[in-house]
Formats: C-alpha cells, sequence, structure tokens
C-alpha cells in the first residue's frame, strides 16, 4: 500500500484547520500501517476502532471547520456545507455498511481508506483552500486571465498533487476527435451538462495512486474512486462558467460516445483535452435543450 502522508501542498493556511488534516492523515496512516498482509489477523480489530475514530475525528474537525467559514462570512459555506454532509450522510454510511457486510476483511479495509484518502486529499486542494484563496473559488475575479487558463491550471494542479500526474499539453478543442479506449461520464445539471472523457490507462493510474494498489481493470470500486476525483474538476468549472449552478445537484451517468457526438452538434460552452504521460483526458459544458 501507498501510505497517505502529508504534504506542503495541502496547506490552508489556517494552523488549527491545517493541524486537523495532518491529524486526519496520521490516522489514515496509522490504519494502513496496521493493515499490512503480514499482520492483518491480529490487527483487525485495531482496524476496526482506528476507522471509528476516522470518523468521529472528521465529525470534530467538519464542525470546527464549519464554525472558522461562519466566522469569516465565507460566501461559499452553504455549498462547502452540503459537501461536509454528503460525506457524513451518504458516503461513509455506505462504506461503512461494505465494511459491516465483509466483516471488516483487509481489501475492504484498504478500499475504504483509499476513497476516504482520496476525497480529504481533494476536498482540502479544492474546497479547503478557496476558503483562505488558495484556490478557485465561486467568487474569484476571473477576468484576471481567461477562464479557460484559469481551468487548465486549476486541473494540471489537482492532477499532479492528486495522483502525481504531469500534464505534458492542454488546449482549448473539440472532443469531438476520438479518444480510444475511454470511459465517458456525465454530470447534469439544471440548464448544464459536463462530461468527462479520461483514457482507461489515465483512469488507473489515478485511482492506483489514490487507492494505494496497483489497478489493471474497470469495476464499481475503481469507479467510484474515479468518480470523487472528477467531481473536483466539474465544480471548478462551475465556479467559472456556471457559478447559479453550484447551489443545485446533478444527475450522474456514464454516457456512450454517441450521446457526446450528439451533444456536440450544438457548440459547447467550453471544450478543452488535456494529454498526460498515462492518457488523455478531456471535459466540456453543453447548455442543455
Amino acid at each position: 500500500m501507498i501510505e497517505q502522508q502529508w504534504r506542503e501542498e495541502y496547506n490552508v493556511g489556517c494552523d488549527y484547520i491545517d493541524e486537523a488534516h495532518k491529524k486526519l492523515f496520521a490516522v489514515l496512516r496509522k490504519t494502513e500501517q496496521l493493515c499490512k498482509e503480514e499482520d492483518y489477523a491480529k490487527n483487525r480489530f485495531a482496524c476496526m476502532e482506528s476507522i471509528k475514530y476516522l470518523k468521529k475525528y472528521t465529525e470534530t474537525h467538519f464542525a470546527q471547520e464549519e464554525g472558522f467559514m461562519r466566522r469569516q462570512g465565507y460566501e461559499g459555506y452553504e455549498t462547502h456545507k452540503r459537501l461536509h454532509d454528503e460525506l457524513r450522510e451518504e458516503v461513509l454510511p455506505l462504506l461503512e455498511e461494505k465494511l459491516e457486510e465483509h466483516n471488516y476483511d483487509r481489501d475492504t479495509v484498504k478500499e475504504f481508506l483509499g476513497i476516504f484518502a482520496g476525497w480529504l486529499s481533494s476536498h482540502i486542494l479544492i474546497e479547503d483552500q478557496a476558503i483562505t484563496g488558495k484556490a478557485v473559488s465561486r467568487y474569484s475575479k476571473v477576468q484576471v486571465e481567461s477562464k479557460i487558463n484559469m481551468l487548465t491550471k486549476e486541473i494540471s494542479r489537482v492532477l499532479e498533487t492528486l495522483a502525481g500526474i504531469s500534464v505534458l499539453s492542454m488546449k482549448e478543442t473539440s472532443l469531438q476527435q476520438e479518444i480510444d479506449n475511454a470511459i465517458y461520464y456525465e454530470m447534469e445539471y439544471e440548464t448544464k451538462r459536463i462530461v468527462f472523457v479520461t483514457q482507461n490507462s489515465l483512469v488507473y493510474k489515478m485511482v492506483s495512486f489514490v487507492l494505494g494498489s496497483f489497478v489493471i481493470k474497470m469495476d464499481k470500486h475503481v469507479l467510484v474512486a474515479y468518480l470523487q476525483m472528477v467531481h473536483n474538476f466539474a465544480k471548478t468549472g462551475l465556479i467559472l462558467y456556471a457559478p447559479e449552478e453550484l447551489d443545485h445537484k446533478s444527475n450522474k451517468k456514464i454516457i456512450t460516445k454517441q450521446q457526446l457526438a450528439d451533444y456536440l452538434k450544438k457548440p459547447p460552452v467550453y471544450s478543452m483535452k488535456c494529454d498526460t504521460q498515462y492518457g488523455e483526458f478531456g471535459m466540456c459544458m453543453m447548455e442543455k435543450e
């Protein structure tokens, strides 16, 4: 397993929030160490207790962070709190249900830790750093540079920090040209839809980094971890191009190449593609009819 480590890039700029984040990473690391294959039989109960503590401390941290946002008069508070609520009320209960169902076996614990670590890392880089102006927020003054430049910079930053993936080139371009061996994923909002096209090889690299194990095929667990990452890119796209949609939930689904081609018969709001050493990634936003 790849032990989850705190990195300086995660600093938000508020000492007690940064200390809380460091503690969460420390608990993740400790739990990963308990999950060593040769020792797991005797460490399983300790893993269970560590996961329970992780959940409890996450609740404490969320309350602390939400209080900080209220005191700062942070205008993105409601959206940010809703993301906390989704983890508390939707994501964690589903993961805990699976842990119970599989009696906290090693593979299920590893999956839990990978998904939680991926959520935490991306949440810090996108949402928490926006509170103190270190990342793009919904209230950024986007006239300083073009929106597409801001979007591409944010995607590059997150891929590099979250998955160790360097973007070799990125440009504003139509996604009409087919990306082979890729997954097509749509997030549909009130008036907009965002589609992500990611080559499978790149998905495997992203998810391998987050889960801390080598991934070579697509399954539902890989898909869940991948979706946690691309949700962050959707958030940045909405901030820059459709901030009115930030308060709306999206309908999420896998689509086909043909469905994307049909969407692109009308000019998109934006469309961009990047090349990495592990494969291609594309993202576009369209108006709904």
